[in-house]
């Protein structure tokens, strides 16, 4: 006897869509469907996320499965809010943004991933309360090693770093800092640092590789310090995620209450995907 595994849409990306699942028990999962085309991406992000030790940094799977058309991964669901999506946010919750996202490259660069796609757009923030969990999701491009040569430029322009524009793409975990420097710039002034009058590709190149922005459109000293920091040309010269984790902007005294690595309130160890499952999409859902 078949089973109806109805999905409804909750976001899309570049290479995949994501979709809201609920099991037979009635477990709340998301479901990443991404096209045979990509097939690629899909194993890369399935090899990297199982790789990972428990954490609550990263999206858990669950399961994954295949049909003629596309493949499925099955994570859990987290209810939040994505950080472009953010209008306005408090100088404290600025700071809890940013230790996330310190936290999570200390973990993907413990276990020696680098993400290359760190952008607003792949974190997200549980809430809007200066604790808040900030989670980094979208691993199709990730690599593993500490030094990786690439066969072409993967990620997003405007967040790649000198190295990871300029041939022959060896990129590093300080490529993933530089990233995080961009997103800090942008946080911290509301401007993009190296973008262009009408975003040309080659002249957007040009601003990362050649020009320094003007710092002075960020208003805090201590965040103005660390962002030039991790914007050096020279990757060497930038810091690891401890060193930024550790500066003195981010050294608060607001408690982090996620600064453990268990799971929450998502401990599923029951999911099974029915036998002779019929996938059905659904109609949008609003979580």
């Amino acid at each position: 006897m078949s089973t109806e595994m109805i999905l409804t849409p909750i976001a899309a990306g570049g290479f995949s869509r994501v979709h809201h699942y609920v099991d037979g028990h009635g477990n709340r999962f998301c479901c990443k469907v991404t096209p045979k085309k990509h097939h690629k991406v899909f194993l890369n992000e399935l090899d990297i996320l199982k790789s990972f030790p428990p954490n609550i940094r990263f999206p858990k799977v669950y399961d994954h499965f295949e049909s003629k058309e596309s493949s499925y991964m099955v994570m859990s669901l987290f209810r939040g809010t994505k950080v472009n999506d953010l209008e306005k946010y408090t100088d404290n919750t600025l700071r809890s943004i940013l230790r996330g996202i310190a936290r999570c490259l200390i973990l993907c660069h413990e276990n020696e991933v680098i993400h290359l796609d760190v952008k607003p757009q792949n974190l997200m923030m549980s809430d809007m309360s200066e604790t808040a969990l900030t989670k980094m999701i979208d691993f199709g491009n990730s690599v593993r090693g500490t030094r990786v040569e690439l066969k072409s430029r993967v990620g997003t322009l405007e967040y790649m770093s000198p190295e990871h524009l300029t041939f022959p793409y060896r990129v590093t975990p300080k490529s993933d800092v530089w990233a995080m420097g961009v997103i800090m710039f942008l946080m911290g002034s509301g401007q993009m640092p190296f973008s262009s009058g009408d975003n040309r590709i080659t002249e957007v190149i040009d601003n990362i590789t050649l020009s320094e922005p003007n710092y002075q459109w960020i208003d805090s000293p201590e965040l103005r310090e660390l962002v030039k920091w991790m914007l050096m040309k020279n990757p060497e010269d930038r810091p690891n995620a401890v060193d930024i984790l550790n500066h003195p902007y981010l050294k608060g005294d607001i408690w982090d209450r996620y600064q453990g690595e268990l799971y929450p309130d998502e401990r599923i160890e029951n999911f099974k995907k029915p036998e002779n499952t019929f996938v059905y999409f659904g109609q949008g859902l609003a979580l």
